[in-house]
């Protein structure tokens, strides 16, 4: 049996269209302001979302939302672990100082603490001061093992090691002081 265009179209907007919720009685329940509310409002699930559920398209969603007066969530873009590119706040890396995403530490700029500090803060016990400087003993910025770290009370002693270091009048720093 060969069925026309015509016929599709009116087969599918009968109430005998296969298992569109539209027309199934008693899944008609996202056409209802409660219901619909209570999804995108209380549960925070998206249009998309909420169509998948129901078996309906988005805009069909949209426009019963619009119909029942339910105000659209503002975006904001979504940050931190709801982000899709969400690493473990952890930035940097091949070659680069790797950086945290901390933004309660005393040390944080843009809300971020190199991970040298904090590997060393750990195993000394103490929050650095604003003078310590860690060194890498083997040049390479994002190995943080602790045993390739090494603590400078400040900056003038760390850059006076390096000066020195090049003229070739001290050995170069091999073990960890900590």
């Amino acid at each position: 049996m060969v069925i026309s265009k015509v016929g599709l179209n009116r087969i599918r907007k009968s109430k005998l269209a296969g298992n569109n919720p539209q027309y199934i009685k008693g899944k008609d329940k996202f056409r209802t302001k409660e219901w619909l509310s209570k999804k995108y409002n209380n549960e925070g699930l998206s249009l998309q979302s909420i169509s998948v559920i129901v078996g309906v398209s988005t805009s069909c969603i949209y426009k019963w939302m619009k119909k029942h007066r339910i105000d659209r969530r503002k975006f904001c873009g979504r940050r931190g672990n709801h982000c899709h590119l969400w690493k473990g706040g952890v930035r940097g890396g091949n070659g680069k100082y790797i950086y945290i995403y901390k933004p309660e530490h005393p040390r944080s700029c843009r809300r971020v603490v190199p991970q040298q500090v904090l590997v060393v803060e750990k195993i000394i016990g103490r929050y650095l001061s604003g003078d310590e400087i860690v060194h890498h003993i083997n040049g390479i910025k994002d190995d943080n093992r602790p045993e390739n770290l090494y603590l400078f009370s400040d900056d003038r002693e760390h850059q006076r090691y390096h000066q020195s270091f090049r003229k070739g009048s001290i050995k170069p720093i091999t073990k960890s002081n900590f």
